[in-house]
């Protein structure tokens, strides 16, 4: 399942900026910067803890478009969520809008899960 997180606000972030962020938490992303008449500037793949991740940074640095295992998802997705200033409404949400969901500051990888009615094993995965 295909992943977004939305400004819902003036909010952006720059190709230039997201890659220096991923490249301090991830040291072995692989980033490919894209120009043309594609709505995405940054293509990224990461190594997470349960799959690869696969995104890009699109419509002019206002969202990120991701793709990978729930967990790593809600770890990205968080992630990104700190970036932007505490007061910046984002939206996290699938590609078919199952569901959606408020990121803020406090938000939780449980809450990510909730969303989905997943409920992981007591081993953590």
């Amino acid at each position: 399942m295909d992943y977004l997180v939305l400004s819902k606000s003036e909010w952006r972030t720059s190709p230039q900026e997201l890659a220096r962020h991923l490249r301090s938490r991830w040291p072995d992303a692989i980033l490919q910067e894209v120009s043309g008449p594609d709505s995405e500037s940054l293509r990224f793949k990461l190594k997470m803890t349960h799959s690869e991740l696969w995104g890009s940074l699109y419509h002019q640095g206002q969202g990120v478009f991701f793709e990978g295992d729930l967990f790593d998802v809600a770890e990205f997705a968080l992630w990104f969520r700190s970036l932007a200033p505490p007061s910046t409404p984002l939206l996290f949400c699938d590609e078919a809008m199952n569901g959606s969901l408020l990121l803020e500051p406090g938000t939780t990888r449980e809450d990510i899960f909730q969303l989905y009615g997943y409920a992981p094993s007591p081993q953590g995965r």
